[in-house]
């Protein structure tokens, strides 16, 4: 059986091939896929490298990778915290990890998602690996973003309380779809409220 790439071929293959190296990456399925992308983001010196490795990760959904997606949240490019952000979301969701780790990841994503001086993508992403963390912690601060300026903010919140699934954010939801102007959020919202209607069942 052939080997998966190693880090610093990885990290070729998106260089110089672009698209098709990227697919050729996402499609190869080796057991030490994860470990390899890992050893590649901790090596690539571009941001966008790092952006893609982080995507790839993201479409694994391994809690493997959360260790290193968690110090990608300090990356200096917001797009590459971003998408790191995203990624620990994809990759916390529905699986087993250590309270120790899943704490690291909450606090740290938590900090990033109520840092006003971070980019709205930043924020965002962090607020949506919050929700598929299941980071109960930050109930609290996710019904006070329920009521941002920024729509974004707002949607990525309500997404985020229906995943954590707590129905004391029935209440809240309801009046902001009730005061909610724009008409995404409030289909996003209204969707969360259909998540807990489904739970009654």
């Amino acid at each position: 059986m052939a080997e998966f790439p190693l880090p610093a071929e990885i990290i070729r293959l998106i260089e110089e091939r672009g698209r098709e190296g990227r697919d050729f990456l996402c499609e190869t399925q080796m057991p030490e896929k994860t470990a390899r992308l890992c050893g590649a983001l901790k090596m690539a010196r571009s941001g966008h490298v790092r952006r893609v490795l982080c995507n790839l990760l993201a479409s694994l959904t391994d809690a493997e990778a959360l260790p290193c997606l968690l110090d990608s949240l300090d990356d200096p490019d917001p797009s590459v915290v971003s998408s790191a952000a995203d990624a620990i979301g994809n990759c916390a969701y529905q699986q087993s990890i250590s309270e120790d780790l899943r704490d690291r990841l909450g606090v740290k994503l938590m900090d990033l998602a109520a840092d006003r001086s971070k980019p709205l993508g930043v924020r965002t992403g962090a607020i949506y690996g919050l929700g598929l963390l299941r980071y109960l912690p930050a109930f609290s601060f996710l019904l006070k973003s329920l009521e941002s300026e920024e729509p974004l903010e707002r949607l990525a919140s309500a997404e985020a309380l229906a995943h954590l699934g707590d129905r004391a954010a029935i209440p809240a939801l309801r009046a902001r779809r009730y005061g909610e102007s724009d008409e995404r959020v409030k289909r996003y919202i209204t969707l969360a409220l259909e998540e807990f209607a489904e739970d009654d069942c």
